[in-house]
């Protein structure tokens, strides 16, 4: 985690474009000690509180350290077993390309018949799993108030919470809770939106670098 930038000043440097999450990711992410001084000042001015700029440095930089390892677990994968497993095809990824602390819990919610299209961190100290706009849509009102209960936000088309401590450990546990609360629907999911480009890619011999692969989704 980069030192703490000193007060900042009161315009950003040129070129960041506070709106844009990529941008704002990257900021928290790095030890730009100017850039990170201008984040800090706009967050300031919209509200957010210095223990949440504090968190999301942490998250992003246990976010950026968690891709570099999953990236590595990719390439090694790619290099011994290449050949996708059912549940791979059906989700149209490699597991390694989920991020490792909501891992288990998509192949659960999968599993239990949910669409997961992404999944992971979120903002700057969110993490969040989602799918099409009935994705959660029939998680019962009495499992909604309860997961809100624990901090859990759960809405049709997506599941989230914020990170009051960044520790890996801790976001695994929580996650691997929401999916063990989640009803089962009875079947396995469908298809994702993503399987067909994937298997097409599979059946051609053509696999996307870890970083293609990340970008992809993280985006959707």
């Amino acid at each position: 985690m980069p030192r703490n930038p000193e007060m900042p000043p009161t315009t950003p440097p040129p070129g960041d474009d506070y709106a844009n999450e990529d941008t704002v990711d990257e900021i928290l992410a790095g030890d730009d000690a100017a850039r990170l001084a201008g984040l800090r000042a706009h967050f300031l001015k919209e509200g957010v509180g210095e223990k949440t700029f504090e968190l999301g440095m942490q998250a992003q930089h246990l976010r950026k350290k968690l891709h570099d390892e999953a990236d590595r677990e990719l390439e090694k994968r790619l290099e011994t077993n290449p050949n996708p497993s059912a549940e791979e095809y059906a989700m149209g990824a490699f597991i390694e390309i989920i991020e490792p602390q909501v891992r288990d819990a998509v192949l659960t919610l999968r599993r239990k018949g949910y669409n997961t299209q992404g999944s992971g961190f979120w903002g700057p100290i969110s993490q969040s799993v989602y799918g099409d706009k009935d994705f959660l849509k029939e998680v019962p009102a009495e499992v909604r108030e309860k997961l809100a209960q624990e901090g859990v936000t759960v809405e049709d088309d997506k599941a989230y919470f914020d990170c009051n401590e960044i520790d890996f450990e801790k976001i695994k546990k929580k996650w691997d809770e929401i999916a063990a609360a989640l009803p089962d629907l009875g079947h396995a999911a469908p298809d994702s939106k993503f399987a067909k480009t994937f298997q097409a890619d599979v059946k051609r011999g053509r696999y996307k670098l870890p970083e293609a692969w990340r970008s992809m989704w993280d985006k959707e």
